[in-house]
């Protein structure tokens, strides 16, 4: 079979023409005989290879560079064949064939491939969720192989001490804060507001009893379903100490006290019946003095005291004793004796007229006045009274 066809045919007699030998090699074509059409193929008389005639074993490792593949030769379509999300690649961390690559498109990357690419929305998703705390798996725990410094002048945490440094490097307690520390919220210490028992908490303003804060002080013993504490609190200019359900001290802004009441009008105010009770580790130290000036019990100068004393000039037993300028005007012993002393005045017994006396409701004997009807002193004895003069 022929394997080119001619440009030009020449009969018997033909003559040979510059022109007719150039159209016979111009012009000639191959035949159908010159390819095998597996790897080869006829094309306007000319051969072409076909896509399976070029294999791996008929290419030098340096035949196929750069330069000798155009641009425009390595199309989209041409590399289709790739298996849907599959990229072309090398995973086996030395060199080796291109193979396809898997892209996995996980929010929770659960399959934890070694040897996949993620899609840039599993990626964000996933890292979303870590952030916030709502995916499967989120951060309950940052661990860390040593310290953790995000700045030495803001945070340090010391992971060999166990402790946290707030504007500090160099944290020497648990939490060691350098500077001000502010809580917006309520600050639970010892153990949590569900269940409160041996701890302070301190609350920020709220209105009511809250209004400017409060410190919570409690224990096991006064902790009960009523949720009863004890606290110290700002209520608007006031201090309050207090338990729950009410205020036993208060400190006003205008520097009064009142215990028992809210709205102390003197320096001191006790609502209801008041009683004070003063301990010593004898009875020899026992007293309560009320004075304007002086430091001892004998020289205090306008005071009210009341004391048991046991040794010293103040003998006796229990006293009552009215005291002004250094000197006792008036006192009680614990035997009854009374006293009453003074170089400028006497006693003034209570003064009334007769009908006055007469009205005085069940009188005991020995009780006296002074009757300014008759002007005359009276005492009360037998059940009647009688003149003394």
């Amino acid at each position: 079979m022929a394997i080119l066809s001619k440009g030009t045919t020449y009969s018997d007699g033909d003559q040979v023409t510059s022109t007719n030998l150039n159209a016979l090699v111009d012009s000639a074509t191959f035949a159908s005989g010159a390819v095998d059409d597996s790897t080869t193929q006829l094309s306007s008389g000319k051969i072409i290879v076909k896509d399976l005639g070029i294999a791996t074993g008929k290419l030098a490792a340096s035949a196929v560079t750069t330069a000798k593949i155009a641009n425009s030769n390595v199309t989209k379509a041409k590399i289709e064949n790739v298996a849907n999300l599959k990229v072309l690649g090398n995973v086996s961390g030395s060199a080796a064939a291109p193979a396809e690559v898997a892209i996995l498109d996980e929010d929770n990357m659960a399959s934890n491939s070694a040897t996949s690419l993620a899609t840039q929305q599993s990626i964000k998703a996933y890292a979303d969720s870590k952030v916030n705390g709502t995916g499967a798996g989120s951060f309950t725990t940052l661990a860390a192989s040593g310290d953790v410094t995000f700045d030495t002048t803001t945070l340090k945490v010391d992971s060999s001490n166990n402790r946290v440094g707030v504007g500090t490097a160099s944290p020497a307690v648990p939490l060691d804060v350098n500077g001000q520390a502010r809580v917006v919220g309520n600050l639970f210490v010892g153990t949590d507001d569900t269940t409160p028992n041996g701890m302070i908490e301190v609350y920020g303003g709220g209105g009511g009893q809250n209004e400017g804060g409060e410190i919570r002080l409690r224990t096991a013993a006064d902790f009960d379903s009523t949720y009863n504490h004890y606290f110290i609190d700002a209520y608007q200019d006031d201090l309050r100490i207090g338990r729950e359900g009410g205020a036993d001290i208060t400190l006003t802004s205008s520097g009064n006290v009142g215990i028992g009441t809210t709205s102390p009008s003197s320096p001191l105010t006790i609502a209801g019946d008041a009683e004070i009770n003063v301990s010593g580790a004898s009875n020899s130290s026992k007293a309560i003095v009320i004075n304007s000036s002086g430091t001892s019990l004998e020289s205090d100068a306008g005071m009210i005291q009341a004391t048991h004393a046991g040794s010293g000039s103040l003998t006796g037993g229990y006293w009552l004793k009215f005291n002004a300028n250094s000197a006792d005007k008036f006192s009680v012993r614990g035997d009854g004796r009374t006293e009453i002393s003074s170089t400028t005045g006497g006693v003034i017994m209570p003064r009334m007229t007769t009908t006055q006396m007469n009205a005085i409701s069940s009188p005991a004997n020995g009780e006296m006045i002074y009757n300014t009807t008759a002007s005359k002193f009276y005492g009360y004895a037998g059940g009647a009274w009688v003149a003394l003069h």
